[in-house]
């Protein structure tokens, strides 16, 4: 029987130092932690010397953390095709930091534009730039993998999550089709949840063969109708037979509580849950 490796995504803990971020995973009993690299203003920013690099592998190792994911933020969908190319670059560089890290996967994004408004140049746009950055990581030893992640818009008491290029099973089937089979996906079932209509386990078993790693994570619906992050079981959803999905095509799951102000007790009883639910489905 294969180990099932419990770990934490980053977007959580960007309001700590890097320290307390990897205190708080250990003491949780976590083994890896996405490291943060200019997504966030306490990230890895991508004009980090040879000096802080090294910091951060020693960081991780006193802490016995495992270092081999890694996050950052891109939007390759929206109309100006300028902001494509800057993102490009930058991904670049972000690929650069993690081989020189040893970082094995980095979690990138499609784009977060409704995926109606893409139309035929953003969406070739967006392929070409998924797969020169895709390409370039493995030149560098570095796997990308594209995140199931909506559009999002943001309201006072909560948001609402709409179909993207990267959910849309029509575009998700493009992508498959026109990209190289180095570029991996990060399936995060809450993200499709999130989205009304949205089949969970259909896109799951459309991109299963090319999944890296999953994102464990809820939504809270609000008596209005929009949803604020929660912890896994939050929310009332049949969550053995999603993590019996995942599990078909990955054996990393990486807790992504997203409420920095409590993200202690969020991703503690996340984890708790969690192996709650994998001793019914899994031991």
């Amino acid at each position: 029987m294969k180990e099932i490796r419990i770990g934490a995504a980053a977007w959580g803990f960007r309001e700590l130092t890097l320290p307390q971020q990897l205190d708080l995973v250990r003491r949780l009993g976590l083994v890896s932690l996405e490291l943060g690299i200019a997504n966030s203003p306490a990230d890895v920013q991508t004009d980090a010397d040879v000096r802080l690099l090294e910091q951060v592998k020693k960081e991780y190792e006193a802490f016995g953390i495992s270092l081999d994911t890694a996050a950052t933020g891109n939007d390759f969908t929206l109309k100006d095709g300028n902001a494509a190319a800057e993102d490009i670059g930058k991904l670049k560089r972000v690929i650069d930091i993690c081989s020189f890290l040893g970082v094995e996967t980095l979690r990138i994004f499609a784009g977060f534009t409704p995926y109606r408004e893409v139309d035929e140049t953003r969406f070739s746009r967006m392929i070409d730039a998924l797969n020169t950055v895709a390409r370039y990581g493995k030149e560098h030893g570095v796997v990308t993998a594209m995140e199931t992640h909506g559009g999002v818009t943001a309201y006072p008491d909560g948001v609402v999550h709409f179909h993207s290029a990267a959910t849309e099973t029509g575009c998700l089937k493009r992508i498959l089709r026109e990209t190289d089979d180095s570029l991996k996906f990060v399936y995060d079932p809450a993200n499709l949840y999130a989205i009304a209509g949205c089949d969970v386990e259909e896109t799951a078993e459309l991109v299963g063969s090319r999944i890296a790693y999953a994102h464990i994570k809820d939504f809270v619906k609000l008596p209005g109708g929009h949803l604020k992050p929660g912890a896994i079981g939050d929310e009332k959803r049949d969550w053995k037979r999603t993590i019996e999905t995942v599990l078909k095509w990955t054996d990393t799951l990486m807790i992504e509580y997203e409420e920095p102000q409590d993200i202690e007790e969020g991703t503690r009883r996340s984890k708790q849950y969690l192996e709650t639910i994998l001793k019914e489905v899994w031991l």
